[in-house]
């Protein structure tokens, strides 16, 4: 979709992401008032800074996870004390990586009908964390925290990790059978198999293993500290909670950021005249823009109906659809966080 937008548009999209992500990150924040929060909550954040990046490119993707971090901070702060630059950093490279994977899966799209390997990779997150569940009480203490039996929350996390699981699988498996049923529509951007690889790629790397040291860092660098000290828990245990979170982040950044995709792909569009080059004219291998279809030599009877629509473009229904339902969401998430706090 990014080579099809213009810069204004691509500015004016990653603008009104940014707003998004920080509602959709700081909103539960305050919906979900535990201590431990303050490290790892379920949001919407990182789903929009991934999709900003498969669909506006790896630039405006880092510019929306940068700078709804550090927007975010400045209007409604965070529950973990001053700006922390290694965040800043990991949301950055959230808006880098998903694009530099989506090169790499585009290789490898004959296996998008056999997602068994997503199926094997959840498997083994899943089976690292029950291991460490039942294995370790490196959860006990969290659990008292939390006011709960130790042995009913772990039993509850396992029920519910597991059904997670198997519910993102089923969820993979549908929306994948729907987007190769339209691949020839939707070829342009990466299928729900292909999202789902890029999320529980940047979700192990980036959510799991790397935010959980940037605390780290910010406690050493800038406390003096260790990160027990500082916080109050340590880097495996931080690791651990940001498994356990992953089982509700890995389905919801892969569907949202998945049907985002397609909506996008079929509800937003340049309406740009096509250009048809003229033989033995080498001015016409520029790529060139006409302001009126009579520049236009060409025979629409031999054009497809998906190409003469084109040449006749409609009003943008879809853009005004698509900023008046963010703008209505927007300033309904406004009035819930400001009546909270």
């Amino acid at each position: 979709m990014k080579a099809k937008l213009s810069p204004v548009q691509k500015m004016t999209l990653a603008a009104m992401l940014i707003v998004v992500d920080i509602l959709g990150t700081r909103l539960p924040g305050y919906l979900q008032p535990t201590a431990l929060f303050g490290f790892n909550r379920i949001s919407f954040g990182p789903a929009i800074v991934i999709f900003s990046s498969l669909a506006l490119g790896p630039l405006w993707g880092a510019v929306v996870g940068a700078g709804a971090d550090v927007l975010g901070w400045l209007i409604l702060g965070t529950q973990t004390g001053p700006l922390n630059f290694f965040i800043t950093i990991v949301y950055a490279l959230l808006g880098i990586l998903p694009w530099a994977l989506s090169l790499l899966t585009r290789k490898f799209r004959h296996f998008a009908s056999y997602p068994w390997i997503l199926y094997a990779m959840l498997g083994a997150i899943w089976a690292v964390f029950i291991g460490f569940l039942f294995g370790t009480n490196l959860f006990d203490s969290t659990f008292t925290k939390w006011s709960m039996d130790v042995l009913i929350a772990k039993w509850v996390f396992f029920g519910v990790s597991l059904l997670l699981c198997i519910g993102t699988g089923i969820g993979l498996y549908a929306s994948n059978r729907y987007f190769q049923k339209r691949i020839l529509d939707y070829s342009s951007i990466p299928s729900p198999v292909e999202v789902a690889f890029i999320v529980i790629i940047v979700e192990v790397f980036l959510m799991i293993l790397l935010k959980p040291f940037a605390f780290y860092c910010n406690a050493w660098l800038y406390l003096g500290q260790s990160l027990e000290e500082a916080f109050g828990v340590s880097y495996g245990v931080l690791v651990l909670l940001s498994i356990l979170f992953s089982f509700v982040d890995i389905p919801l950044a892969s569907f949202s950021v998945s049907w985002l995709l397609i909506f996008s792909k079929h509800f937003i569009h340049t309406y740009a005249y096509p250009v048809i080059p003229e033989e033995g004219d080498p001015a016409t291998m520029k790529e060139v823009k006409p302001r009126k279809k009579s520049e236009l030599k060409i025979d629409e009877s031999q054009l497809s109906e998906e190409d003469r629509k084109e040449l006749h473009p409609k009003f943008p229904w879809g853009w005004v659809i698509f900023f008046g339902v963010l703008v209505s969401l927007i300033i309904a998430c406004m009035i819930v966080i400001f009546t909270l706090k």
